[in-house]
């Protein structure tokens, strides 16, 4: 009778261990690369984690992948307001044509973004008053900048198409020289 018991015992302990390891021999020999559309994104600021996660995550598993990210097509002003600090992710919502009117306005904290090269269209007052942001790079895909895009902040912007040509938003005189020199680009700044 000891026997059975010690042989169940045995058992038991190996169907355990088995459970317990084996998701982790699966991940392991999971060799997806890291830039492939199903890797999931780390958010540096949770805030912008939370808000993506639950406007966004079409699976529902509490994820954001690169895929549901791309399919994205606009952010409204979900993030209008908030307390956000960075959202360098951003550069993966390939499926974004614009940053939408205010879609950034009065993020105070607001201090680093990666605008996707897609983007075409910088809607009005989409960073006002984002006055913690410092530097951002401005795609030669954007052909249009919205009338008080950068109102009220303190951010030095690098035309990428200029061979990183940076002006200081808060010089309107500088953005209105850019934007003629771009008109043969058909790019508009007003």
């Amino acid at each position: 009778m000891n026997k059975v018991k010690i042989i169940t015992f045995r058992i038991f302990h190996l169907v355990l261990l088995i459970i317990m390891v084996l998701p982790i021999v699966m991940s392991c020999g999971n060799n997806q690369d890291d830039n492939s559309s199903s890797s999931e994104i780390v958010f540096e600021d949770s805030r912008v984690a939370a808000i993506c996660i639950s406007n966004f995550d079409k699976n529902n598993d509490l994820k954001l992948t690169r895929a549901e990210a791309a399919i994205v097509t606009s952010l409204g002003t979900l993030f209008q307001g908030t307390s956000i600090k960075s959202f360098n992710e951003l550069q993966y919502f390939i499926g974004l044509s614009e940053i939408g009117d205010r879609a950034f306005y009065n993020c105070a904290d607001l201090n680093s973004l990666v605008i996707p090269n897609n983007v075409t269209r910088i809607g009005e007052q989409a960073f006002y008053g984002c006055k913690s942001l410092r530097k951002l790079i401005i795609p030669q895909s954007v052909i249009f900048i919205g009338k008080q895009a950068f109102e009220g902040c303190n951010v030095e912007l690098i035309f990428d198409r200029y061979e990183h040509e940076a002006i200081d938003a808060a010089d309107t005189a500088a953005v209105d020289t850019v934007a003629a020199d771009t008109v043969a680009n058909d790019t508009v700044v007003e």
